[in-house]
């Protein structure tokens, strides 16, 4: 039964997780929760920052981030080294100025639910392919059934087979790119109502750290050859620090 009583977990709160592990298992091995949970990105060859230790065994041990593959590509990445502390105060930062349009960001997220995550134009081509599939099944057990019974060429009988498998295939494969796509826009529509139900009962401004809200708010954050980070934030909005 649903809504008989409070849930113990908020269901955005169930959703944002259920988003963070589907990223982390697509990430695989490349991800990191001591690199800020790979969102870090290098704006040269859009690998990873990584987390290193620079004088582990002495006193000018330090932590540093930087491109995972800054010394393995011909073209090093001419992307800045960043400290944790750098990272963490221009995060808060960019969402203090996201919070301060926050009903300008709340509008544009549902149009963004309205326009680019319907999916109904997509529900009418897929059963439109279903149908054409449905066809082309018959038309083929027909062809088969007719080969059966009648006395024909066996060469056109190939060709002709191979012509209906042909279209079978075109409308399978356009069926499976269609359904991608619909799969595609749900998730993120499920992904900005999380966003939207989390920035509604967040502060305007921050002063401390929050990783939570890191993982849940933020998408990726860019890091520019000149030291400014491009914060894009799940709504899809922009902010350089």
């Amino acid at each position: 039964m649903e809504g008989s009583h409070e849930a113990i977990i908020a269901p955005e709160e169930f959703q944002a997780v259920q988003e963070e592990m589907a990223r982390r298992k697509e990430l695989g091995r490349a991800y990191s929760d001591r690199a800020f949970h790979s969102k870090i990105i290098c704006g040269d060859c859009g690998g990873f920052y990584g987390r290193k230790v620079w004088h582990s065994t002495d006193e000018y041990r330090s932590v540093i981030f930087q491109c995972n593959q800054k010394f393995k590509n011909e073209n090093r990445c001419q992307t800045p080294i960043l400290t944790e502390d750098e990272i963490k105060q221009r995060f808060l930062t960019a969402y203090n100025d996201l919070m301060g349009n926050r009903s300008t960001v709340l509008d544009d997220c549902e149009l963004i639910r309205q326009t680019l995550c319907d999916t109904t134009a997509l529900d009418t081509e897929m059963q439109q392919e279903q149908d054409e599939m449905a066809v082309v099944s018959e038309l083929m057990q027909a062809h088969i059934k007719k080969n059966a019974s009648v006395a024909q060429s066996q060469k056109a009988y190939a060709l002709e087979t191979e012509r209906i498998e042909n279209r079978y295939n075109a409308a399978f494969e356009h069926y499976t790119a269609l359904e991608t796509e619909k799969e595609k826009r749900t998730r993120k529509s499920k992904e900005i109502g999380t966003f939207i139900t989390t920035l509604k009962k967040q502060p305007l401004a921050i002063t401390e750290w929050n990783e939570r809200l890191w993982i849940t708010l933020l998408d990726t954050a860019t890091v520019q050859r000149d030291g400014k980070i491009v914060f894009r934030f799940k709504s899809g909005r922009e902010i350089i620090k």
